[in-house]
């Protein structure tokens, strides 16, 4: 399969930064490649997971998928937890960009430790068939994202969420939410009761399979340079390659 890059993910946006000594990328002025270091328990905190939560998801052999996990070790954690865990991010490609510079080595060593549990891929267009996964977190990765590449990843987890399956997105300003409900009312109806936002925390339980549109329509905010400017992850569509090479 073809890489995926993050630096190519981003060239395309005039107001992607690239820090070639550091391997950092900024967009908007929001630090792409890792914002803020969070704590696990907010992560856990801020994703609604308790331990009840854990042991059932490990207890079901439950397969989670985290958007944008970057080093987070929210999926090695999960993992020893009995959880049956992975970690998709774009920018894992930093670790061949940029292999000399300090967040380049962070993500090559996380890369290294986890290899079999990390996905180099585009969360608007997963490796997965439908209705795969059993559940999908994701934790500030939206705040990042131009809302009509959000909007992409919704209709993804839409498409690869099993029948009972849950997703857990936190990042939400209160404007993408008013979007993303507007979003999902026009293109899913039926699936606008299983969706709940609170504190910036998107929830959503598939009840059954989803109805398809005969065209996903986004509205005028598809385009990136007019009215919700306020992310720029867009870019060509990548193929996601699964391992790596360093041993």
């Amino acid at each position: 399969m073809a890489s995926l890059s993050c630096k190519d993910f981003l060239e395309d946006r005039k107001i992607s930064l690239f820090d070639h000594r550091h391997g950092e990328i900024s967009a908007n002025g929001v630090l792409v490649t890792g914002e803020q270091t969070w704590a696990l328990s907010e992560l856990f905190k801020n994703m609604a997971i308790d331990n009840n939560v854990i042991e059932i998801w490990a207890q079901s052999h439950a397969l989670i998928l985290s958007l944008g996990e970057g080093t987070s070790n929210l999926v090695p954690t999960l993992v020893q937890r009995g959880v049956n865990a992975y970690g998709l991010d774009v920018c894992y490609s930093i670790a061949i960009d940029f292999p000399n510079t300090p967040r380049g080595e962070e993500m090559k060593n996380y890369l290294i430790l986890n290899r079999s549990r990390l996905i180099i891929g585009d969360a608007r267009y997963l490796p997965y068939e439908a209705e795969t996964l059993d559940v999908v977190v994701s934790h500030k990765l939206v705040n990042n994202l131009h809302i009509a590449d959000t909007l992409d990843i919704i209709t993804e987890i839409l498409r690869v969420l099993k029948i009972g399956g849950e997703a857990r997105i936190y990042g939400f300003s209160p404007a993408k939410l008013r979007i993303v409900s507007e979003f999902i009312v026009k293109n899913f109806p039926e699936e606008q009761r299983n969706f709940t936002f609170t504190n910036g925390l998107l929830i959503y339980n598939k009840q059954g399979h989803v109805a398809w549109p005969d065209k996903v329509s986004k509205g005028f905010w598809w385009d990136r340079d007019k009215a919700y400017g306020d992310g720029v992850l867009s870019g060509p569509r990548g193929l996601p390659f699964l391992g790596f090479g360093w041993r």
